[in-house]
């Protein structure tokens, strides 16, 4: 379990909002103003401010700056303020480095500290500020070595994008933030409440596989080319696109009056383009707000990389596309929140999504050939397999010759022949095998049943022409490039996960091997340890008896006071 951010993105635009609205106004956005403006653009209390402003401090998305006043009547006290994340650009479209120093006490014996900016960060020399243009420095009024600082916040300062690490900030069921176990597969991360099943400590700890993994490993079942199966995502990706025109970072924002937005969303093209501007909101789209996504979004991902993906054949099962589309469900819900219209949007792209994949998955033939419409007799074309033919009833109309799509259980899916060649689910007594006497289904023969009718003849016609053709082949493999590719993917798969397999029983035995290494250099230090005592002790003992076989000794006793002396003399 890991804590990866607590603040809510929503609100964090807000915050980010308030401190740009209050820097136009020349203002410093400490706490007390960014409550007013959030209180009177977003019914926000003070307390709630204050826990948010607290997290986006704690999670690097706002900046707490602290230092000591050095105008007017706040010359000597200590101020608070907040300021955008590292990277934001200025009001001018400007990217703007902001550095802070402390000056020493000087005759006034009060510690002071300065905000410089810099428009063009270089290597600086010793400069005067009262001297510096005011383009690029901030108000000083005494000498600053700048060189000094180079060392330390330069690098870091040409740094404009947030650091990512190997997994996203929020979860990718309810994309919230908090406490989240990581997927051992993927980036993405989870609550262990949004997860469906029951993990034991040990996959919460080492070995979580995500849902959006797992669904990817069981895409072995259908069969296709990625030739094919790339060009049939491009329809795909070319229909979601009505489902989700607008570019996903475009955000609505408050706008009763003009100060409280950007000003270069307030030209007016940015008008013009828009609906009705007593609505109260205003839409943002301009590259002033592009830092935003890198702080917020952890994978971009959008329709028209889907579709740039497709068209160079970067998709390799249908699963993987599902997966983009379930990015951008992710990505629009933590930009725009999970209420908002383009997560509506979103999340019906993303079940029409999975309507189109389970069409390719019943019959790419039907998909590909009612997409292409190369000639106006393409419903004619036969498919692999065949489709069962019958007559259908829909009630109001009589019975139509139609193919089966799918049947489940009493249910068939069928599409009719003739017209716009449309679609019904009915019950299975409304099924006519095709075979039966037309005369007993007492049928109408109007221009659009001739129609079907010859629909189906010419389709009949087709089945039997191709019936012991080798014209119509099994289209999962129609290309033997694109079998190379599949096999030497495969392969490739193979040997990066024997590759794996091999890395892990390495290490496995190298920490076996250097645990019994251990054990035996343990055992063999207390022999060699044992062994000198051993050696120490017998040593001492035979210069013992040496010394006492080779001296002459001379004893004599005499008593003194009752004691007994003994003296040994060396001669």
């Amino acid at each position: 379990m890991t804590r990866r951010r607590m603040s809510c993105p929503q609100t964090t635009h807000k915050l980010w909002d308030a401190i740009k609205i209050i820097r136009y106004q020349r203002q410093i956005p400490d706490q007390i103003r960014i409550s007013r403006y959030m209180s009177r653009a977003h019914q926000t209390s003070e307390e709630d401010v204050s826990r948010h402003l607290g997290h986006c401090v704690r999670d690097n998305l706002v900046r707490l700056v602290k230092r000591v006043g050095f105008k007017g009547s706040q010359t000597g006290k200590k101020q608070e303020s907040y300021r955008l994340p590292q990277g934001a650009v200025s009001s001018t479209g400007e990217q703007r480095e902001e550095l802070s120093v402390e000056i020493s006490p000087g005759s006034s014996g009060l510690a002071q500290e300065y905000v410089i900016w810099s428009d063009n960060f270089s290597k600086p020399s010793a400069v005067s500020c009262q001297s510096a243009p005011k383009k690029s420095w901030g108000y000083c009024s005494i000498q600053i070595m700048l060189a000094m600082l180079y060392s330390t916040t330069a690098e870091c300062l040409q740094e404009i994008h947030v650091k990512k690490d190997n997994h996203d900030w929020y979860c990718f069921e309810c994309h919230g933030g908090g406490d989240v176990i990581c997927c051992t597969g993927c980036h993405r991360v989870y609550h262990l409440s949004c997860v469906a099943t029951d993990l034991s400590e040990d996959d919460v700890k080492k070995t979580f596989v995500c849902s959006v993994c797992k669904m990817c490993k069981e895409s072995d079942k259908f069969k296709i080319s990625r030739r094919e199966l790339n060009h049939l995502l491009g329809f795909t990706c070319s229909r979601l696109k009505e489902r989700l025109p607008v570019v996903i970072t475009e955000r609505q924002v408050p706008s009763k009056q003009l100060y409280i937005s950007d000003r270069a969303a307030s030209s007016t093209a940015a008008l013009q383009r828009r609906n009705d501007p007593s609505l109260g909101i205003k839409w943002v789209t301009d590259d002033e707000d592009a830092w935003r996504v890198n702080y917020l979004i952890y994978q971009p991902m959008d329709l028209q990389t889907m579709d740039c993906k497709a068209k160079n054949k970067k998709y390799r099962t249908l699963e993987e596309f599902q997966a983009d589309a379930q990015t951008i469900v992710h990505n629009v819900v933590i930009y725009h929140g999970v209420n908002s219209s383009l997560a509506d949007m979103a999340r019906q792209m993303l079940r029409d999504c999975i309507y189109d994949l389970q069409e390719i998955r019943q019959c790419r033939d039907c998909y590909r050939m009612s997409n292409e419409k190369e000639d106006k007799h393409w419903f004619c074309q036969p498919c692999k397999p065949q489709h069962e033919l019958v007559y259908a009833k829909q009630k109001g109309f009589p019975y139509w010759p139609a193919k089966v799509i799918k049947i489940e259980g009493q249910m068939y899916d069928v599409r009719f022949f003739g017209g716009h060649h449309q679609r019904a689910v009915l019950d299975k007594i409304y099924i006519r095998p095709i075979s039966v006497n037309i005369h007993t289904l007492q049928v109408k023969r109007t221009s659009s049943w001739n129609k079907a009718c010859e629909e189906l003849r010419r389709h009949r016609a087709q089945l039997e022409k191709f019936a012991n053709s080798s014209e119509v082949e099994d289209s999962s493999f129609d290309d033997d490039d694109d079998i190379d590719t599949l096999t030497k993917e495969s392969e490739l798969e193979k040997q990066k996960t024997l590759d794996a397999d091999m890395k892990n029983l390495e290490e496995r035995l190298k920490a076996e091997n250097a645990a019994q290494l251990k054990d035996i250099i343990e055992k063999h230090n207390l022999l060699i340890s044992e062994t000198k005592r051993k050696h120490n002790q017998l040593i001492s003992e035979t210069k013992r008896k040496q010394w006492l076989a080779n001296v002459p000794a001379v004893l004599s006793s005499t008593a003194e006071d009752g004691e007994i002396e003994v003296r040994i003399s060396v001669g």
